[in-house]
């Protein structure tokens, strides 16, 4: 197996090894093999070692992923908007969003970690809003599976301006930080070529209202009172409701929903 990286850095973290491995395969070694074999020594009453074989793949990024994260109730229906590719996703204009950074290779392959890559980023229009860590620096969340591996997942926050309207998003990678080769006697190309971007639309929208929040019919059949839905992603799941004293109809063409009642009646809407 031929050698494409090395181990450069070794240190101790919260009682724990931590080693750096600088891969180093050459354009035609997109999916080459890296054995490194670590050797740990642990002092106590008498010498110890212990010795494990970490296997590892080393290939260029070649796509970035950004993914708001929502929080959508799994008990309805499927919201539309992220099954249609030209649309915007409505997002709150007034609430912290998450994007979730994922960068892949040419096979789709996840990164477990790009650190090593400098990322830069761009809101347009900057009045709508504004990014946590807008130098690139992301926030990493670590989950522990049931096997013992640790999964990353890189978080870059968008926090909106109280304002409405269309905002896009866009990162970009063209080369990787300095600082990853400061340990090597021979500097690679810190460019990357072409380089990697990846824009994200987001609608930011009001929460939605119903208006009359409050109402009043008259027993009478002929009565009928349109609640209108405002503002929102104007995507809405209305559960229709019927009973001896009220009817409630979702009418989705004209975003209202229909209300009768046999008799005098007050429906309070929070």
């Amino acid at each position: 197996m031929r050698q494409v990286g090395n181990l450069v850095a070794y240190f101790w973290k919260d009682k724990r090894p931590i080693f750096m491995i600088l891969t180093k395969a050459s354009p035609k070694m997109d999916t080459a093999s890296l054995a490194q074999k670590l050797a740990l020594q642990k002092r106590r009453s008498h010498s110890q070692s212990f010795s494990t074989t970490l296997i590892f793949k080393c290939s260029r990024p070649v796509e970035l992923h950004l993914q708001p994260g929502l929080s959508l109730n799994p008990n309805l229906p499927p919201c539309p908007v992220p099954h249609e590719l030209n649309l915007p996703m409505p997002v709150h204009y007034n609430k912290d969003l998450d994007l979730l950074v994922t960068v892949t290779d040419s096979s789709g392959r996840r990164f477990d970690n790009f650190s090593s890559l400098d990322l830069s980023w761009t809101v347009s229009p900057p009045h709508l809003g504004e990014l946590i860590q807008p130098r690139g620096e992301l926030r990493t969340d670590i989950q522990v599976e049931a096997s013992g591996r640790k999964v990353l997942s890189n978080y870059q926050t968008l926090r909106p301006h109280k304002e409405q309207g269309s905002i896009i998003i866009q990162a970009s990678i063209e080369r990787y930080k300095s600082y990853v080769f400061t340990k090597l006697s021979k500097k690679p190309q810190e460019n990357i070529t072409p380089v990697i971007s990846k824009s994200l639309e987001l609608l930011l929208v009001q929460e939605a209202e119903l208006s009359p929040s409050t109402l009043s019919v008259f027993n009478h059949p002929s009565n009928q009172v349109t609640i209108n839905i405002q503002h929102g992603s104007g995507y809405f799941h209305v559960e229709d409701f019927e009973s001896q004293v009220i009817t409630a109809l979702h009418d989705r063409k004209n975003r209202g929903i229909q209300v009768k009642l046999s008799a005098f009646f007050i429906f309070h809407f929070f």
